[in-house]
């Protein structure tokens, strides 16, 4: 599995642990029954590492494209 494939993944589970995150903070928010019990500062504090996660999944798949038009480039 390439570098960039693995990036691309866990940018993608990122996005959905964000997603979900954002979710139970406008459910509890919003004062909905479903949103009661839900720690909106834990959710806070899930969705910045989630962020952090994504920000540098980002960076690895943009290194490994570049990694991979450097090869290109030498094979030229």
């Amino acid at each position: 599995m390439s570098a960039l494939s693995i990036a691309a993944a866990g940018m993608n589970a990122a996005a959905t642990r964000l997603e979900r995150n954002a979710s139970n903070i406008t459910r509890a928010t919003a004062g909905t029954p479903e949103g009661q019990g839900i720690d909106v500062a834990a959710e806070m504090v899930d969705m910045m590492i989630n962020q952090d996660q994504f920000a540098a999944l980002a960076k690895v798949a943009r290194r490994a494209d570049e990694m991979s038009k450097a090869g290109i480039d030498i094979l030229a």
